[in-house]
């Protein structure tokens, strides 16, 4: 699958070492700097011949030869530092930020969630791994419809408590009839909110954040556009904001790692004066179907210039294009978040090792180009799909090299 849904703390030596290599190395040191040097050794031209650095050296006594070595020593390392540093300026790499959030043991943070039309959401976070969870929302939880309500998750023990506290009830689910991976992608907003440390930042260059000099990466992600802001001298997350086609933003704010939290905040115990049965439901997967993909490659081709990307999701010019198109009103965002939300349903929750994406660059409608194949659950056949968003069955022994 190209695209990877752990994160992989094994991979973060290699990420920031490329981010360390992918770092603006600037031009040269200031003016004032090359015009002294130069003034000095114009001087040291017309001088007397002097004794050698070599032969000062071996003049030295040893104490002074050591206090030397640790000069020079420094001296160079502080030379990388400024060689490697983003425009000779403090600044921090995408890779360093990533290694201090998917190491974090625990992360609070707020999120809010704002709908085309002003209804908004706040929710509050608390996370401690391994796999408990705690959510406090209130606001619009659906359109026209204010509450508060907490959510408490163990995804050790596969369960969800709901607390309602305008009605003082609630209910347990059973999380244990999901797979791993839809269980994490559909509820496990820390795993989340990791996994987009986990991939490439794109540098978006600085701003200021409620004061603060911030740097920025983009990252594109589960057929979203993430920005992440952190602060350009220590790393800090700032900001996360979040773009989709249905115009829903999420902007994740507050965000501290590894404070002390106890564990009585995950307890899956209701309060005393809360009516919950104890009978769990049954937490159900989302519907999806072989349509659904479908639309959304061709939804992709479209704002794509009619031919399908080089990756199986947003690129900044197809998000640029949906973006221009929802201002021109030529496309709702009801629209494109139903296409969006049914695609993204597909590839995330069928099994990433059964399907394979070839389309890059090939042009929409071409006859027998497959561009995609997936093998449905127990099927012993791959649905292969062409350019032209027709499909056929295929036999593994059959299938595009």
């Amino acid at each position: 699958m190209n695209d990877r849904q752990n994160p992989n703390p094994d991979e973060l030596l290699e990420r920031a070492t490329q981010s360390l290599r992918q770092a603006t190395v600037p031009d040269g040191p200031p003016r004032e700097t090359v015009t002294n040097l130069l003034a000095v050794l114009t001087r040291a031209a017309y001088q007397p011949r002097t004794l050698t650095f070599r032969e000062r050296v071996f003049a030295m006594r040893p104490i002074t030869k050591i206090a030397l070595a640790a000069t020079v020593l420094s001296a160079l390392c502080g030379l990388f530092a400024w060689m490697t540093s983003d425009g000779g300026s403090t600044g921090v790499a995408f890779g360093e930020v990533a290694q201090h959030v998917l190491r974090a043991r625990t992360m609070t943070w707020k999120q809010t969630v704002t709908r085309p039309g002003g209804d908004s959401m706040v929710s509050e976070f608390a996370y401690k791994e391994p796999g408990l969870m705690r959510q406090e929302t209130r606001g619009q939880l659906a359109p026209g419809q204010p509450g508060e309500v907490t959510f408490v998750y163990d995804f050790g023990q596969a369960k969800m408590l709901t607390l309602d506290s305008r009605t003082k009830s609630g209910s347990f689910r059973n999380l244990g009839t999901l797979p791993e991976k839809p269980l994490r992608l559909l509820m496990d907003r820390g795993w989340r909110l990791k996994a987009l440390f986990d991939r490439d930042g794109t540098p978006l260059g600085e701003k200021k954040i409620r004061g603060r000099r911030a740097k920025g990466f983009q990252v594109m992600h589960d057929l979203q556009v993430t920005d992440i802001w952190v602060d350009a001298e220590s790393g800090s997350p700032l900001l996360i904001d979040t773009w989709n086609p249905s115009g829903v933003s999420f902007v994740i704010s507050d965000l501290v790692l590894d404070q002390e939290l106890d564990d009585s905040l995950f307890s899956l115990t209701p309060p005393a004066d809360y009516r919950v049965p104890k009978t769990a439901k049954e937490a159900r997967m989302p519907s999806f179907g072989e349509a659904d993909l479908t639309r959304g490659l061709r939804f992709l081709a479209e704002y794509n210039g009619n031919v399908f990307p080089s990756q199986l999701g947003l690129t900044p010019e197809i998000a640029r294009n949906i973006k221009q198109a929802q201002e021109k009103e030529t496309l709702s965002r009801t629209e494109a978040g139903a296409i969006f939300s049914g695609f993204q349903r597909f590839l995330l929750f069928t099994e990433s090792s059964n399907w394979h994406y070839a389309g890059k660059d090939v042009k929409l409608d071409t006859p027998d180009r497959p561009i995609f194949w997936y093998k449905p659950a127990g099927s012993e056949s791959y649905r292969v799909i062409d350019a032209d968003l027709s499909v056929k069955k295929a036999m593994p022994a059959d299938l595009p090299e």
